[in-house]
């Protein structure tokens, strides 16, 4: 493991980290997908926190923004942490080098028995995708600014990616693996998705897992694809009834960013605010001429209003004025 001039610890190219211990020395990691497949994202740790996280489709409007870079997500990131490329420690790719010796790399020639040329294929240019994708990542931090003589890029297993993206979302404190879901083993990660999918929204699931060293059963509820919470400093939505939005204060960095005083932030959409084409984004600036400035502002505006409110939002960089049947 190498040392910056700064102190700091990074993971040389071709070195994985060992341990949480190592792990939480880089103490600022950016994380990027994407690139070669579908779903480009990226996501901030510093000091083991996430700080930021964000898809690429978010930005550029395309849905699954297929073998596109996770350039616009990597800036927002950096943006809402108000941290410049030279402050990141670590970027961290989900792909790595398999070696010829690994049992992974014999794995993939056997799915192929049917076509000896793929299996071969496998076998002798089994990395060819990581060093493209190492070459494209490269491309995409050459313009965000990074300085790649000075940037240690970390491979991560693919599969190991996957599931530090679930855990890290989780909320749980612990190391935790799951290990069965009501009464049946999951053998293997493969399993535990058609696991879940079977389940209803609503239904109540008792999960077996390993935590802290002993198992134990937890259980839980199975929410809708809209309930899930993504790990942040930022301030806690609040729901707002009558109108059927739930909003936050934006931060000072998104204050700044945004270029607007006040502002709530919506986090959650539905009931009037929905069907009048209000969503989670969207910053609600004024309404009914009233510029809004925190959570019990905007209730007690909504509450003296009639039938209907003229809600004045900010959407990227467009204000758009949305008028929303009460009822």
């Amino acid at each position: 493991m190498g040392n910056s001039a700064s102190g700091k610890r990074f993971f040389p190219a071709n070195q994985h980290p060992t341990n949480q211990r190592d792990i939480d020395l880089a103490l600022t990691i950016l994380g990027l997908s994407g690139a070669l497949t579908h779903d480009p994202s990226a996501a901030l740790y510093i000091d083991g926190k996430l700080v930021a996280a964000a898809e690429e489709e978010r930005f550029v409007r395309d849905k699954h923004a297929k073998n596109r870079m996770p350039y616009e997500a990597a800036k927002f990131c950096l943006q809402f942490a108000g941290i410049k490329p030279s402050d990141v420690d670590t970027v961290a790719i989900p792909f790595a080098p398999i070696s010829l010796f690994e049992k992974a790399r014999w794995h993939y020639a056997k799915r192929y028995w049917y076509a000896p040329d793929r299996s071969l294929d496998a076998i002798l240019t089994g990395n060819r995708r990581f060093q493209r994708y190492r070459k494209r990542i490269e491309w995409c931090l050459v313009q965000l600014g990074f300085d790649l003589k000075k940037i240690e890029i970390v491979p991560v297993e693919h599969h190991l990616a996957h599931a530090s993206s679930a855990y890290h979302c989780s909320g749980f404190k612990e190391k935790t693996a799951i290990l069965g879901i009501d009464g049946k083993t999951i053998e293997n990660s493969g399993e535990l998705p058609a696991a879940v999918a079977s389940k209803l929204p609503g239904e109540a699931v008792r999960l077996h897992v390993w935590r802290g060293g002993q198992t134990r059963d937890i259980n839980i509820t199975v929410g809708r694809f809209g309930d899930e919470k993504v790990a942040s400093s930022a301030p806690q939505p609040t729901d707002q009834g009558r109108l059927g939005v739930a909003v936050r204060p934006l931060t000072a960095q998104e204050q700044r960013l945004a270029e607007v005083k006040g502002g709530l932030l919506v986090e959650q959409s539905g009931g009037a605010a929905g069907r009048a084409g209000i969503r989670p984004g969207d910053i609600i600036i004024a309404v009914n001429g009233r510029p809004i400035d925190d959570i019990e502002q905007l209730r007690n505006i909504i509450a003296k209003s009639g039938k209907k409110a003229a809600i004045l939002i900010e959407r990227g960089e467009s204000r758009l004025f949305v008028p929303v049947d009460l009822g």
